[in-house]
């Protein structure tokens, strides 16, 4: 969300000051010739600066406007970014290094996961911090499959290769009415 914001403000940004320079060359162009201002009512255009207050309303709504999107540009910026590449050490002595791309890796992971333990949806996320990785998933389970989701992450996590480092959380939510085989029990007859 952050990067279509930052994205959309950037644009306008950019057009603006595009706009206001292109504009600025003409009315120099043209005052240099001695043709007078083409758009810009230049000596009225000029008296208002020294006439207006900083304390009028529209000087404040421009101010804060201005000021509000530099706002949410700076925070966007400045919010650090997920990795886009997962690296570790493949040897034992640490020498070959390994790069998947986060995001394709995140979701094998959780269409794998998916294939083993019939709970959908399933998701996930990697984040690689110092050798290790950090690996979240969140489906919509009972609780009690809990046990099968982590095995199957962990046998997923082997078969990519992943470090032996792991952190793994498993968020479950609703999705209560599942044996512990993990399989749905909607529309199962209770009395056989």
């Amino acid at each position: 969300m952050s990067r279509i914001v930052n994205r959309v403000l950037v644009f306008l940004i950019g057009a603006v000051l595009l706009s206001g320079g292109v504009l600025v060359v003409i009315e120099a162009v043209s005052t240099w010739s001695n043709s007078g201002f083409v758009w810009i009512p230049g000596r009225s255009w000029l008296r208002s600066f020294e006439t207006t207050a900083w304390s009028t309303s529209i000087a404040i709504a421009i101010s804060a406007a201005v000021g509000g999107a530099g706002l949410i540009l700076f925070i966007a910026e400045a919010k650090p970014k997920r990795k886009r590449l997962l690296e570790y050490r493949s040897a034992a002595d640490g020498s070959a290094a390994v790069l998947l791309l986060r995001r394709p890796a995140e979701a094998h992971l959780a269409r794998r996961v998916a294939l083993q333990v019939p709970v959908s949806p399933v998701k996930a996320r990697v984040a690689p911090r110092s050798g290790a990785w950090n690996v979240s998933i969140s489906a919509e389970a009972a609780s009690t499959s809990r046990p099968l989701l982590e095995s199957a992450v962990q046998g997923e996590l082997d078969a990519l290769g992943a470090p032996d480092k792991r952190r793994l959380r498993i968020r479950t939510r609703g999705a209560a009415d599942v044996d512990r085989d993990g399989r749905s029990l909607k529309g199962v007859n209770p009395t056989g």
